[in-house]
Protein backbone atom coordinates (compact mmCIF):
# COMPACT_ATOMS: atom_id res chain seq x y z
CA UNK A 1 0.00 0.00 0.00
CA UNK A 2 2.57 2.38 1.00
CA UNK A 3 5.17 1.46 -1.96
CA UNK A 4 1.47 2.46 -4.32
CA UNK A 5 0.97 5.47 -2.45
CA UNK A 6 4.67 6.76 -2.91
CA UNK A 7 3.96 5.50 -6.80
CA UNK A 8 1.24 7.63 -7.15
CA UNK A 9 3.19 10.56 -5.32
CA UNK A 10 6.08 10.40 -7.69
CA UNK A 11 3.67 10.62 -10.61
CA UNK A 12 1.28 12.94 -9.64
CA UNK A 13 4.35 16.00 -9.10
CA UNK A 14 4.35 16.17 -12.59
CA UNK A 15 1.74 18.46 -12.37
CA UNK A 16 3.24 20.79 -9.80
CA UNK A 17 6.52 20.94 -11.94
CA UNK A 18 8.29 23.93 -12.99
CA UNK A 19 11.88 23.09 -12.59
CA UNK A 20 14.31 23.89 -15.15
CA UNK A 21 14.15 22.01 -18.44
CA UNK A 22 17.43 19.66 -19.08
CA UNK A 23 16.55 19.78 -22.47
CA UNK A 24 15.44 21.64 -25.40
CA UNK A 25 14.92 18.89 -27.75
CA UNK A 26 10.89 18.11 -27.72
CA UNK A 27 11.92 14.81 -29.90
CA UNK A 28 13.54 13.04 -27.01
CA UNK A 29 12.59 9.77 -26.23
CA UNK A 30 10.63 7.63 -23.67
CA UNK A 31 13.71 6.81 -21.61
CA UNK A 32 15.59 10.04 -21.49
CA UNK A 33 12.02 11.64 -20.66
CA UNK A 34 11.73 9.46 -17.53
CA UNK A 35 15.20 10.24 -16.63
CA UNK A 36 14.85 13.78 -16.54
CA UNK A 37 11.55 13.49 -15.22
CA UNK A 38 13.34 11.34 -12.25
CA UNK A 39 15.43 14.80 -11.86
CA UNK A 40 12.80 17.17 -11.92
CA UNK A 41 10.85 15.53 -8.99
CA UNK A 42 14.10 15.33 -7.12
CA UNK A 43 14.94 19.00 -7.21
CA UNK A 44 11.17 19.60 -6.21
CA UNK A 45 11.70 17.77 -3.53
CA UNK A 46 14.00 19.15 -2.61
CA UNK A 47 12.87 23.00 -3.25
CA UNK A 48 10.06 21.99 -1.03
CA UNK A 49 12.44 21.07 1.71
CA UNK A 50 11.69 17.47 1.95
CA UNK A 51 13.98 15.91 3.81
CA UNK A 52 16.92 13.89 2.14
CA UNK A 53 16.50 10.60 3.23
CA UNK A 54 12.66 10.92 2.05
CA UNK A 55 13.40 11.75 -1.27
CA UNK A 56 15.88 8.74 -1.80
CA UNK A 57 13.30 6.59 -0.76
CA UNK A 58 10.84 7.99 -3.51
CA UNK A 59 13.48 7.75 -5.91
CA UNK A 60 14.23 4.25 -5.35
CA UNK A 61 10.65 3.73 -5.44
CA UNK A 62 10.55 4.61 -9.33
CA UNK A 63 14.31 2.90 -9.76
CA UNK A 64 13.46 -0.17 -7.98
CA UNK A 65 10.50 -0.54 -10.28
CA UNK A 66 12.28 0.08 -13.03
CA UNK A 67 9.86 3.64 -14.22
CA UNK A 68 12.02 4.25 -17.16
CA UNK A 69 9.95 4.41 -20.30
CA UNK A 70 6.11 4.84 -20.96
CA UNK A 71 5.89 0.99 -21.75
CA UNK A 72 7.50 0.27 -18.42
CA UNK A 73 4.86 2.58 -16.45
CA UNK A 74 1.88 0.79 -18.25
CA UNK A 75 3.11 -2.37 -17.41
CA UNK A 76 3.69 -1.04 -13.80
CA UNK A 77 0.27 0.23 -13.70
CA UNK A 78 -1.40 -3.07 -15.19
CA UNK A 79 0.08 -4.82 -12.07
CA UNK A 80 -1.20 -2.59 -9.73
CA UNK A 81 -4.82 -2.13 -11.03
CA UNK A 82 -7.22 -4.18 -12.70
CA UNK A 83 -8.34 -3.32 -16.13
CA UNK A 84 -11.64 -3.80 -14.79
CA UNK A 85 -12.02 -0.62 -12.32
CA UNK A 86 -12.05 1.34 -15.07
CA UNK A 87 -8.84 3.60 -13.97
CA UNK A 88 -6.92 6.15 -16.62
CA UNK A 89 -4.20 8.08 -15.83
CA UNK A 90 -2.61 11.18 -17.48
CA UNK A 91 0.92 11.64 -17.45
CA UNK A 92 2.28 15.66 -18.31
CA UNK A 93 5.79 16.17 -19.00
CA UNK A 94 6.99 19.67 -19.83
CA UNK A 95 10.21 20.02 -20.61
CA UNK A 96 12.06 22.71 -22.49
CA UNK A 97 10.03 24.23 -25.31
CA UNK A 98 7.34 21.02 -25.17
CA UNK A 99 4.65 19.38 -23.02
CA UNK A 100 4.05 15.80 -23.50
CA UNK A 101 0.87 14.03 -22.26
CA UNK A 102 0.60 10.12 -22.05
CA UNK A 103 -3.02 8.61 -21.16
CA UNK A 104 -2.42 5.09 -19.72
CA UNK A 105 -5.02 2.70 -18.49
CA UNK A 106 -3.83 0.13 -16.56
CA UNK A 107 -1.21 -2.28 -19.34
CA UNK A 108 -1.99 0.08 -21.96
CA UNK A 109 -1.16 3.26 -23.52
CA UNK A 110 -3.96 4.79 -25.11
CA UNK A 111 -2.20 8.16 -26.22
CA UNK A 112 0.60 9.71 -26.60
CA UNK A 113 0.93 13.63 -27.74
CA UNK A 114 3.32 16.42 -27.63
CA UNK A 115 2.46 19.54 -27.46
CA UNK A 116 5.26 22.21 -28.78
CA UNK A 117 4.92 25.43 -27.45
CA UNK A 118 6.41 28.63 -28.39
CA UNK A 119 6.68 32.63 -27.09
CA UNK A 120 4.25 33.74 -30.51
CA UNK A 121 1.63 30.69 -28.97
CA UNK A 122 1.83 31.14 -25.23
CA UNK A 123 -0.99 32.85 -23.38
CA UNK A 124 1.67 33.93 -20.63
CA UNK A 125 3.62 35.81 -23.26
CA UNK A 126 1.41 37.42 -24.83
CA UNK A 127 -0.01 39.12 -21.76
CA UNK A 128 3.74 40.53 -21.21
Amino acid sequence: MFRTLLIFFSISLINCISATAQSNSGNTDSTNIYNIYEKQVDFLLQTRGVPGPEIMEMMQVIRSNKINSDESLADLLGKLYSSSRGIGIIFYFFNGDSLRRVFFEPGVIKEKKTFFISREKNFFYQQR
